[in-house]
């Protein structure tokens, strides 16, 4: 179960950010991760994502590689640079190579290949969302 984290001295929901464009996939993943006590944002496309601001900053993400119009590793890096330098972030992929390269930009903290652990996948989830 998530722990959660204190902000303005209330306890509140862990945010995961689940950017997947396969909609089992994320429809799946958003599921899961609340059946476990998270607060959720689930979308198809990097133009969906809400703004980055102090009202909403993810706790965690979890970045498919392979999306449309812009690759999961060059989101990362746009995100670092625009307000999530600290977040924490899973790459996502069923291309060895991508699972690579991600791993070798250090933008992210692990990879987790498709198809899905889930038991690694929780993991994932209980390590970085605090």
């Amino acid at each position: 179960m998530p722990t959660g984290a204190y902000k303005s001295g209330a306890m509140v929901a862990v945010l995961i950010l689940v950017v997947e464009d396969e909609r089992d996939i994320r429809d799946m993943l958003c599921e899961l991760f609340e059946e476990e006590g998270y607060r959720v944002t689930c979308v198809n496309h990097w133009a969906q994502m809400m703004p980055i601001n102090e009202a909403y900053r993810p706790d965690l993400l979890f970045v498919d590689l392979m999306l449309p119009g812009v690759s999961g590793i060059e989101l990362a890096r746009r995100l670092r640079e625009d307000g999530l330098p600290d977040t924490p972030m899973v790459a996502m992929s069923a291309s060895p190579d991508m699972l690579r390269s991600a791993a070798h930009s250090k933008l992210f903290q692990e990879t987790l290949p498709k198809p899905f652990d889930i038991e690694q996948l929780l993991t994932y989830a209980e390590r970085y969302a605090a």
